[in-house]
């Protein structure tokens, strides 16, 4: 078995900002997360969060 180091290559870039909705990339070894604003979910912060609103 070869012990071969690979580049890291920043995802976050080469992805063409794979965040969306303002959210921030964070380029992490072979791998990305995305740190999502109030009000966007999901891997790449493309999914709205439902908000439910109740009358007291």
């Amino acid at each position: 078995m070869y012990n071969r180091h690979f580049p890291d290559i920043d995802e976050c870039v080469t992805n063409k900002q794979p965040c969306q909705n303002g959210a921030t990339c964070n380029n992490l070894q072979n791998a990305y997360t995305c740190t999502c604003i109030p009000g966007w979910q999901g891997t790449n912060c493309d999914k709205g969060m439902r908000i439910t609103l109740s009358v007291i």
